[in-house]
């Protein structure tokens, strides 16, 4: 997934009189910001392990065999 970029459009938006600076979400994403996201994935998925662990291991026995 880190490999995937943005294709660039600007040959096509330059037939169809299109700016690109005005379309909504047209950013480049600065270090700064690619590292403040990646801060946030990481605990966001740390969350979300450490909820699932709790609630399975707190699950009622009949439950916890279905699983």
């Amino acid at each position: 997934m880190m490999d995937l970029r943005r294709g660039d459009d600007h040959d096509i938006a330059t037939e169809a009189h299109v700016d690109l600076e005005g379309v909504p979400g047209n950013h480049l994403e600065t270090a700064a910001e690619f590292e403040e996201e990646q801060k946030k994935l990481l605990r966001a998925g740390k969350i979300s392990k450490t909820m699932t662990v709790v609630l399975v291991s707190t699950a009622p026995h009949s439950f916890r065999h279905v699983l």
